[in-house]
């Protein structure tokens, strides 16, 4: 695994089990500016997670609205199995996620229009 992959698998791991399992080679500097870094990168994660959504599902969030379409991507991206995901993949099981929702045949329609670019 290239020294990136590992960073990057150790941020998402502190990302999603919280400041105090941040590994403490992960940054340098007093705690306060090794917590503040990290709730920077992980505002960071999260809205580039809610603009992949935005972009292959822009149908979608046009007939819900933005305040509809970002509480849902919200609760979306919160999830345990999202949370591990990447970009893609994130993008990808976002219509499962609504599968209860009315808006789930426009949803599917959306990511295999956008999966086909």
């Amino acid at each position: 695994m290239p020294i990136a992959d590992k960073t990057q698998a150790r941020m998402i791991h502190a990302i999603n089990e919280g400041p105090g399992s941040v590994d403490p080679g992960l940054f340098e500097g007093p705690p306060e500016r090794v917590i503040e870094a990290f709730r920077i990168h992980a505002t960071t994660i999260h809205r580039a997670r809610l603009r992949v959504l935005e972009h292959a599902f822009s149908e979608l969030r046009r007939a819900m609205g933005d305040a509809a379409f970002r509480k849902l991507c919200d609760a979306y991206v919160e999830t345990p199995k999202a949370r591990k995901l990447d970009l893609n993949g994130l993008a990808a099981g976002f219509a499962t996620f609504l599968r209860e929702s009315d808006f789930k045949a426009l949803a599917t329609l959306a990511w295999e229009k956008s999966s086909q670019v």
